[in-house]
């Protein structure tokens, strides 16, 4: 019995243990879990900060927010920080590696899980879309802006246009991120310029700089502004230059966050001097390019264009020591950038097949696209046209139906008309043998008193004519002559009442 008390007690001691050490467990990894999630938000926005600030930095921190990502299955993470650290290899001129990052990228898209149970980090939120499929586009829109670039740099200007106007389509009106479509309209400028079609340039900067005004993201703004100043100088415009170059650098040192765009824009003052033929301040805004640049921490193409200024300005006050100085700079950069340029070129080139049909892949989807929403386009223009030919087919079958019974309708009333008429003409012939008949009835009845004077005068005057016979046969003249007199008075009397009953006729006529 007591070992059974043992055995009971040993056990809830050790179950009690293992609960304790399992919560112990537990919580670590909760608090770990949390600690991951924090620190992938802040490496993450690190890479972006210093994108434009160091690249080596920028990089280092990209690859630390990487292995978390990973760590944690955040694809949705993973596909976004890998196009950003695509963006920063391919400006650094990796292109192979860039490229690299980006068919990653690419595969992460394509997974059916890349919006599943995305940790929420202030990074995160600024391109977290309504759902997984508008996430998808979303990724799918830094993946091409930053393979458009990739063509540019591997001088594909033509290549990179197309690149640049399918994102900008592919996301225009679907995402809204519009950090996104102001980079991608930004690069679209980029291009035109470098085919110098600077209208173009012009057009799409001013919508890329309304983009950027509807962004929480200021570090990118003064630029936009300088890149419409490097348009007017390139139109030989050096007023509207000039304002729009110091509009521009006076956004971004007050932000004082974007080192690489604040070096550009004093290298475009430099040269912009120079062709005013102010070389003093040239030569001062070349000297600060340089400043600026060196902070920046990987050399690249643009120290050659401080260089480059910096000579030109020197030679044109014929300087020529300091102009040589700069000169050899510029020509051993120039060499060895050139150098380097082949070499990137050369490995981008011989990028292995599974690589470029990966490539190829993101070019198809993004045709298939293109295509399947002009396929929707051009549904919907059907539908419409079938809606309102179904419409018009419709009010032409109403249409003719009320014709048709507009038609019977007046079929109808000229019938009715038609008997109206005959009806009429049936009652005022009715009238008229109505008025006859009354007016013949009363001619009668005022003639009647007359006719029977007539009558009886005449039947007296017959008698009378017949007595007179016999009184003149009998002799008896006086008599005769008597008789005679008195048939006068009646055929006068007959007269009378003959001219009465005439005007009694004349007048009711």
């Amino acid at each position: 019995m007591v070992q059974k008390i043992r055995f009971y007690v040993t056990c809830v001691f050790c179950l009690s243990f293992n609960f304790s050490f399992a919560q112990k467990n537990e919580s670590e990894n909760k608090s770990q879990s949390a600690n991951d999630t924090v620190l992938l938000g802040v490496y993450a926005q690190t890479l972006l900060d210093f994108t434009a600030i160091n690249r080596d930095s920028a990089f280092y921190y990209g690859n630390k927010a990487l292995d978390i990502a990973n760590k944690l299955n955040q694809k949705y993470y993973e596909g976004i920080i890998s196009t950003n650290v695509a963006y920063n290899l391919i400006t650094s001129g990796d292109y192979t590696t860039g490229l690299k990052y980006l068919i990653a990228a690419t595969k992460i898209a394509e997974d059916k899980d890349l919006s599943k149970n995305i940790v929420k980090t202030p990074f995160i939120e600024n391109f977290l879309q309504k759902d997984a499929k508008t996430n998808r586009i979303e990724l799918l829109g830094y993946i091409k802006n930053a393979l458009g670039i990739l063509y540019g740099y591997t001088e594909s200007p033509e290549k990179e246009l197309q690149q640049m106007l399918e994102a900008k389509h592919l996301v225009e009106g679907v995402t809204n991120d519009m950090f996104l479509l102001a980079g991608i309209t930004e690069n679209v400028v980029s291009t035109y310029m470098s085919l110098n079609k600077f209208d173009s340039a012009l057009y799409y900067q001013k919508e890329a700089i309304g983009y950027r005004s509807k962004t929480d993201i200021t570090i990118y703004n003064g630029a936009g502004f300088t890149t419409i100043g490097e348009i007017y100088m390139q139109q030989e415009k050096y007023d509207s230059a000039k304002k729009y170059l110091f509009k521009g650098l006076g956004i971004l040192k007050k932000q004082n966050e974007n080192v690489i765009d604040v070096a550009y824009t004093y290298v475009l003052l430099s040269n912009l001097y120079y062709k005013l033929n102010q070389t003093d301040s040239g030569v001062y805004y070349g000297n600060r390019a340089l400043i600026e640049y060196n902070l920046i921490g990987t050399p690249g193409p643009e120290m050659l264009d401080s260089y480059t200024a910096l000579a030109l300005n020197y030679n044109k006050i014929k300087k020529y020591d300091s102009a040589y100085k700069y000169l050899e700079i510029s020509k051993s950069i120039n060499d060895s950038l050139n150098q380097v340029q082949l070499e990137n070129l050369g490995k981008f080139h011989s990028t292995g097949f599974e690589e470029k049909l990966r490539l190829q892949e993101l070019q198809n989807e993004a045709v298939a696209t293109k295509n399947r929403n002009r396929i929707i386009l051009l549904s919907c223009v059907v539908m419409v046209f079938l809606i309102i030919a179904f419409i018009l087919y419709r009010n032409n079958k109403a249409k003719q139906k009320a014709n048709a019974l507009l038609q019977q309708q007046k079929e109808k009333v000229e019938s009715t008309l038609q008997e109206l008429k005959s009806t009429q003409s049936q009652l005022i012939q009715s009238e008229k043998m109505a008025s006859l008949g009354e007016l013949t009835a009363g001619i009668a009845h005022e003639i009647q008193n007359p006719l029977n004077f007539v009558n009886n005068f005449s039947e007296v005057s017959y008698e009378l004519i017949d007595e007179m016979k016999a009184e003149m046969a009998k002799g008896n003249y006086d008599d005769a002559n008597e008789i005679a007199n008195d048939v006068k008075q009646n055929l006068d009397k007959i007269n009378h009442h003959g001219k009465r009953a005439d005007s009694i006729v004349k007048g009711m006529l």
